[in-house]
């Protein structure tokens, strides 16, 4: 299948013709694929690409891993591109093998190489915080996502995930030495002691694949009610 990728097109819109030519060549043997729209989407500040690909019958999202960029005050571990992508890969197919009823929580991935994915969307997924924050409670918060959530850390036991990229700490210890050490600095000293002690403890903790950001003010993050922060997926407490 060939694709035509009009002058000018890609770039109006914020993506780089690299990762839309890469973008495409997984979309190949998708659904849809001869007529699709791309779209830049939010992709944090770690280097990713990340590609909204809409086409007449469904949305996409296409994940690439690129070399960590310069970014002034942080300095992570230089992790090969290749490594970061199986890490999200293996996370992400864990996690959407949860569902309860035929109700999907988290999207399937589709397609892959060894440095991009691409997953299927979720159609009017919305922020937990949003739905929080404005005093809505889905019935899929409170029922099927904890069960989901549960079924997944209960599956995906470390033991089975030992010879996997996921057993290299370098990047958990460096996000948890970010975000609680560098903070306890700022603190009393018997509060900051504390908070390096559940640091240490955090490390030692391995039981199954865990998933979202860390931080101080929310011990997980969960991006969507239908999704996983997949890259940053570590060995954890469930």
């Amino acid at each position: 299948m060939s694709h035509n990728i009009e002058p000018g097109t890609i770039a109006e819109v914020g993506i780089d013709r690299e990762a839309a030519a890469h973008c495409l060549t997984l979309l190949s043997h998708l659904e849809g694929a001869a007529d699709v729209q791309l779209w830049p989407a939010d992709a944090g500040v770690w280097n990713n690409v990340v590609i909204e690909a809409v086409t007449p019958q469904q949305t996409y999202y296409f994940k690439l891993y690129r070399q960590f960029a310069d970014i002034p005050n942080y300095s992570p571990p230089r992790i090969p591109t290749e490594q970061r992508a199986q890490v999200a890969q293996i996370a992400q197919t864990a996690a959407a093998e949860s569902f309860i009823d035929n109700y999907r929580l988290v999207p399937a991935v589709l397609a892959r190489d060894d440095t991009a994915f691409v997953m299927e969307a979720v159609p009017e997924a919305g922020s937990l915080l949003g739905y929080l924050s404005s005093g809505q409670c889905p019935e899929a918060i409170t029922t099927a996502l904890p069960a989901a959530l549960a079924r997944f850390h209960n599956a995906a036991r470390s033991e089975y995930y030992v010879d996997t990229p996921l057993s290299d700490n370098r990047f958990r210890d460096y996000k948890v030495d970010l975000q609680y050490h560098n903070v306890a600095q700022s603190l009393d000293p018997e509060k900051g002691q504390i908070l390096r002690d559940f640091a240490e403890w955090y490390k030692q903790q391995q039981e199954c694949i865990a998933h979202g950001d860390l931080n101080v003010t929310r011990r997980k993050r969960l991006r969507a009610v239908c999704g996983i922060a997949d890259r940053f997926a570590r060995l954890g407490p469930p």
